[in-house]
């Protein structure tokens, strides 16, 4: 029998690994990793199921068996990216209508970075614990920020995705053949046409976008013609990875397909802007587990 000092001491232990790990040192660096993994250990064995994370001034509500992942991914990817933050906002900024769509919004690390420029944020998660936290992380920004449990496709709905345990940022709308202790969430599909009526934004003249959603890009696509069609300015953010499309029923030619129906022409990738015929060719040039980062645009 442990007894209540002995919890209460435990629990403070927790708490200041906690506090190093997660303030302490670069993304992704060795002790904070370590510290991160022991602290997690804690947290479960005291039943905590989320905690606050200060990443660069700022604070996101975080499930506790994401804290590793988020510190070495999420918030690299993202917070580590001030030119990518930059172009949103200049963009954003620059009508007061805008409109952010943060496709996969996972805790909100866009959606929080970008909140006090557009003029409003839709911020769209499929995993319902996961959701809860991210409201969490707006709910500061107010009426105009609002979050949405969903998973976006061509269709509106009911479905499951699969996730693996530990990294909610990977849940995919298939059981990997590899993957057999991914477990089943049910989830409303929903298109981004249809929620543009629906949370009242409607097709706004400046739009910016992230889309991450683990090899559904394709689906979301003929899922937001009218969005993408109507966008008088636009810079779309996307993340393509070719084995995560086909292993989706899915291809990296169709997703082109789908852009170039919407206007979306031109590709910059690694600093070139290229056709979709010449994006395409280079990328299934390489190994097909390759991940990039590509930008669309129009009126700019």
């Amino acid at each position: 029998m442990v007894s209540l000092a002995e919890r209460r001491l435990k629990r403070g232990l927790g708490s200041r690994l906690a506090r190093l790990a997660i303030r302490s040192g670069p993304a992704g660096s060795a002790l904070p990793s370590r510290l991160i993994k022991i602290q997690m250990g804690l947290y479960r064995a005291f039943g905590r199921r989320s905690a606050a994370v200060e990443l660069n001034g700022l604070t996101f509500r975080v499930s506790t068996a994401d804290l590793w992942a988020f510190r070495r991914y999420f918030a690299r990817c993202s917070l580590g990216k001030p030119r990518v933050l930059r172009r949103f906002r200049d963009l954003l900024g620059s009508d007061p209508a805008s409109v952010f769509w943060d496709i996969g919004a996972n805790y909100g690390v866009f959606s929080v970075q970008l909140a006090d420029v557009a003029g409003a944020v839709i911020a769209v998660e499929p995993i319902a614990d996961v959701h809860q936290l991210l409201r969490q992380n707006l709910a500061p920004f107010g009426s105009m920020v609002q979050s949405v449990n969903a998973a976006v496709s061509d269709r509106n709905g009911s479905g499951s995705i699969y996730v693996p345990p530990g990294f909610s940022g990977d849940g995919r709308i298939y059981r990997p053949e590899d993957e057999p202790d991914r477990r089943v969430e049910p989830v409303e599909f929903v298109t981004i046409d249809h929620l543009a009526k629906t949370v009242g934004v409607g097709l706004a003249g400046t739009i910016g976008m992230k889309l991450d959603v683990q090899g559904a890009e394709t689906l979301a696509v003929l899922g937001a013609r009218e969005v993408l069609g109507s966008a008088r300015r636009a810079l779309i953010m996307v993340e393509i990875w070719r084995k995560g499309l086909e292993d989706g029923g899915s291809s990296l030619s169709e997703l082109a397909q789908a852009f170039l129906d919407c206007g979306y022409d031109d590709v910059e990738w690694n600093g070139r802007h290229l056709t979709w015929p010449q994006f395409c060719r280079e990328i299934e040039a390489e190994e097909e587990t390759l991940v990039v980062d590509v930008f669309l645009s129009r009126g700019l």
